[in-house]
């Protein structure tokens, strides 16, 4: 709300704004003590869909790297990843789960949305190092001002830390790719034409 928390709501109508949005969403302030942010909300066209930022990240980030997290999340929506969970569920009870293959090909795409998520958060910040900064400090839990975190620096050695993407075990675990392709996937993204235009 306005009154409760101005400063994310501008932040929020801000990134609505620049990501071109029509549709209201609101976001809520979770107390949790990590970083972390994520996307609730029903089937979608239609369905009621609001952002959750922990107040670790509100306290850590600047605001433009909170523009970048709240343009990820928005991504989320534009993209109905929750769709494919509220979906599964409908589908499959504790007695029926859907084949291993299916989860292997589920798990790549939601590695392969968060790489989109990423370049809709960068579009809401508009500048490179506060995108991978903020994906820093959200990833890591650590304030890159404080570590002397500099994300040129990080780039110039990235190609050593870079997972292969024919990896697919990669791709099959945990939630998110890994750090180093993440931000090797924005700077390709923020040196293309594509960002520019």
């Amino acid at each position: 709300m306005q009154t409760l928390a101005p400063r994310i709501k501008k932040l929020v109508d801000q990134a609505v704004t620049t990501l071109k949005i029509e549709e209201q969403i609101d976001c809520f302030i979770v107390n949790q003590p990590i970083g972390n942010a994520y996307v609730r909300g029903g089937l979608t066209p239609g369905g009621n869909h609001f952002i959750a930022i922990t107040s670790d990240l509100v306290w850590k980030l600047t605001d433009e790297e909170l523009l970048f997290v709240i343009g990820h999340e928005i991504g989320h929506i534009l993209f109905n990843t929750n769709d494919i969970g509220i979906i599964l569920g409908m589908a499959y009870d504790e007695e029926s789960m859907p084949s291993m293959a299916l989860m292997h090909l589920l798990a790549t795409w939601n590695k392969l949305v968060e790489f989109s998520c990423d370049r809709m958060g960068l579009i809401a910040c508009g500048d490179k190092d506060t995108a991978i900064s903020a994906l820093y400090s959200t990833i890591m839990g650590l304030d890159s001002a404080k570590t002397g975190f500099v994300p040129a620096d990080y780039l110039e050695n990235i190609d050593e830390e870079i997972v292969s993407p024919e990896d697919f075990a990669v791709f099959r675990q945990n939630s998110h790719p890994p750090f180093p392709l993440r931000i090797k996937a924005l700077d390709l993204f923020a040196n293309s034409s594509t960002f520019e235009s």
